[in-house]
């Protein structure tokens, strides 16, 4: 076991995830309660780290590491705090925030090291049999950790076509693995396996931690943060306090699965804010609209997005139609959205039209209907009363009818 004096502690306050770093907490029995106990400015440092993730995720990425061992052992606390406040739209920005800063540190590391780092957080890279200078990932671990990737550029042309070179269907694939990554692009998978580590990290500590595990004054910090971020999320009516006018019921499971992950604090990719944000343009959305919810984005930038909307505005982008959806792999059929298998049986081909047809049904049929369609659901096993709701009947043979004649040509 080192000696304190031994340690490295600037190497571990910029990789504190590292096996030997969790080595040295249990070996030196840092506890919650020997850290704020036996160094008081650690929870000075977390309470700045949380609140510049708060504020602004690039300001915390820049900001300089502080002493090498308060750095470090703010880490533990910091996940604990994360943890005991249980936010799922924080804890994604705490994870965004933390990756995009530990890729900062890694500018000067020598690739080899970046592969070392990698393997730490679960994923294998492995150096090409002929080409030495260049890797290999293996294609479950690729699409686990690279399907949502990211690239923060303004430029709205280069960042989809630098997107769009990590799509599988765009890498050279053999042997089960994706061949001829670079040294640039190691950055970027160590940045996107960090976050999803951290994440998960974070939703194991919530699932084993008791509060009795916690000291008192970390309960009473971790309730004034709560309620900082609360304060951060009703200012910009983000998560729980979202007053957007969105009629979400009538969304198509594709849209639906989009803006549930927006509201819970995911970051999409550029193909699916497109995605979501051409269908939203397409029902009548405004920017202001789109703000509001795309403001719950772990890395929102309000100039960004607003460059974005106008631009699709300008271009006038329709939504895109069910067809590219495949092709990009955003489809998606729920049974609880797709009641009457429009999506399941072909016969929608653009959300859009999803839409549409389902507020038509929500207004003229399914509400003013509704005791009659519960009764027909839960009662026709015993009680034939299909009759009960005619016009939802006819309806749906009238819909059946069209689609028919649309593929027989009639």
């Amino acid at each position: 076991m080192p000696l304190l004096s031994e340690i490295n502690w600037s190497y571990y306050a910029k990789y504190p995830f590292v096996a030997s770093a969790r080595e040295i907490i249990v070996e030196h029995n840092f506890t919650l309660f020997n850290i704020l106990n036996d160094v008081p400015e650690v929870l000075e440092n977390v309470e700045k780290n949380l609140d510049l993730i708060l504020e602004d995720i690039d300001s915390f990425a820049s900001k300089e590491l502080g002493k090498g061992a308060t750095e470090f052992l703010s880490y533990s606390v910091q996940n604990a705090l994360v943890s005991f406040i249980n936010d799922k739209w924080f804890i994604q920005r705490y994870a965004e925030a933390f990756a995009k800063r530990t890729r900062m540190s890694i500018k000067k590391e020598k690739d080899s090291k970046i592969i070392e780092l990698i393997a730490e957080l679960g994923a294998k890279i492995e150096p090409e049999d002929t080409e030495p200078t260049t890797w290999k990932m293996k294609v479950i671990d690729y699409l686990k950790y690279l399907s949502e990737i990211r690239i923060p550029l303004k430029d709205v042309k280069l960042k989809h076509n630098m997107e769009k070179k990590w799509k599988l269907v765009n890498r050279r694939v053999g042997d089960g693995y994706v061949r001829n990554l670079d040294g640039r692009e190691l950055h970027q998978i160590f940045e996107e396996v960090l976050r999803k580590w951290i994440t998960k990290r974070i939703s194991r500590i919530i699932g084993e931690m008791e509060e009795t595990d916690l000291p008192k004054l970390l309960i009473e910090k971790g309730l004034e943060f709560k309620a900082k971020i609360n304060d951060f999320k009703k200012e910009r009516k983000i998560g729980e306090y979202y007053t957007g006018n969105v009629y979400n019921e009538a969304f198509p499971g594709c849209i639906n699965k989009l803006y549930n992950d927006i509201l819970a604090g995911r970051n999409l990719s550029n193909d699916e804010r497109l995605v979501i944000e051409f269908f939203l343009l397409s029902i009548g959305f405004k920017k202001d609209e789109l703000l509001k919810l795309f403001a719950h984005s772990p890395d929102f930038k309000a100039d960004k997005s607003e460059y974005f909307i106008e631009h699709a505005l300008k271009k006038e982008y329709y939504s895109f139609g069910c067809k590219s959806l495949r092709t990009k792999g955003f489809c998606y059929i729920s049974p609880s959205v797709d009641l009457y298998n429009w999506c399941s049986e072909g016969k929608i081909k653009n959300p859009v039209n999803f839409f549409r047809r389902m507020v038509w049904m929500l207004e003229k049929i399914i509400f003013p209907h509704f005791i009659s369609i519960l009764l027909q659901f839960f009662f026709y096993p015993f009680f034939p009363i299909r009759k009960a709701a005619p016009p939802l009947v006819k309806y749906l043979k009238m819909t059946r009818g069209k689609q028919k004649s649309k593929k027989t040509g009639k």
